[in-house]
């Protein structure tokens, strides 16, 4: 890779909720970024918020801001949690988990980006920013 790009990989995760106020209406949350969407499907919400979690990721790097500094309220968080706690947890591949939409009014769906982005920082900048989020993700 050259000078002055980098790549990065992000695991995150969607939060998808039917949505309390437009019926047939589908909400993603990113709560690792708190980035929201919606869309008329499940499928479509997970799809719009993932468009919407690239675009902030690619800015954040292109501008040389950290995309992982910002979170969603510990309120959100703990909701969320809440529900997901309270539920019977099933495992579905993508695919089943879009296919069964009409039965579930939420679900948890990874996310998973890769970016090669051109950085202004110096790669030993770099490299102070990349170390402590791997240590934290071992």
């Amino acid at each position: 890779m050259p000078n002055g790009t980098a790549m990065r990989t992000f695991n995150l995760s969607v939060f998808l909720t039917r949505a309390l106020d437009v019926d047939g209406q589908w909400v993603g949350h990113c709560l690792d970024l708190d980035v929201i969407s919606q869309g008329d499907s499940m499928r479509h919400a997970y799809d719009m918020t993932r468009e919407a979690v690239e675009l902030v990721i690619l800015d954040d790097l292109n501008a040389g801001r950290e995309p992982t500094l910002r979170s969603a309220p510990r309120e959100e968080w703990e909701a969320a949690t809440r529900v997901v706690q309270s539920a019977k947890p099933k495992l579905y591949t993508m695919s089943e988990l879009f296919a069964n939409e009409g039965h579930m009014h939420y679900a948890l769906a990874p996310l998973m980006l890769g970016f090669e982005a051109v950085t202004s920082m110096h790669p030993a900048a770099l490299q102070t920013i990349e170390a402590p989020l791997r240590a934290q993700a071992a």
